[in-house]
């Protein structure tokens, strides 16, 4: 791996997302004494269920990196109020959500008003919906591409 990847700390933390918790090991030492970071990308990982399925844990990780509400519990991401909270703070969120809020009008919504992009992570019924569609394209037009094809020839 060329070392301009391992010093990018995004690259070593989607690296590390993805399973390959060694890209940690092979980082430069400015980011592998990051405490902050560290905590971030190994912690949550390894943390117990009793963790991962806390609300208020999940939340205080998720202010620290959104992507790592990927390790809640499923029941937590099946929880309406707490995903709401999530997709509010990041729509790109709605993609750990359970199959049902995705297809939850007030939930899809919330999270295209965050980011229009985050529509591609709906149900195909909402991603089909003039209004969920028409939130999301004007937060950020090149949502467009993630409308289902029926609207998009509109």
């Amino acid at each position: 791996v060329a070392p301009a990847l391992l010093a990018d700390p995004g690259w070593v933390m989607r690296a590390i997302e993805s399973g390959v918790s060694e890209a940690l090991g092979h980082a430069p030492d400015l980011l592998r004494e990051d405490v902050q970071f560290v905590l971030q990308a190994v912690a949550i990982s390894f943390a117990s269920d009793f963790l991962r399925g806390d609300a208020r844990v999940m939340k205080r990780v998720m202010n620290q990196n959104p992507n790592l509400v990927r390790y809640a519990l499923p029941e937590l991401l099946a929880a309406k109020a707490f995903v709401l909270e999530v997709v509010g703070r990041s729509g790109q969120s709605l993609q750990y959500a359970s199959e049902a809020l995705r297809d939850d009008e007030e939930v899809v919504t919330t999270a295209v008003r965050q980011d229009g992009r985050s529509l591609r992570y709906a149900s195909t019924r909402l991603s089909g919906d003039r209004a969920c569609a028409m939130a999301a394209i004007e937060r950020d037009p090149h949502a467009l591409r993630f409308c289902s094809p029926a609207l998009r020839g509109d």
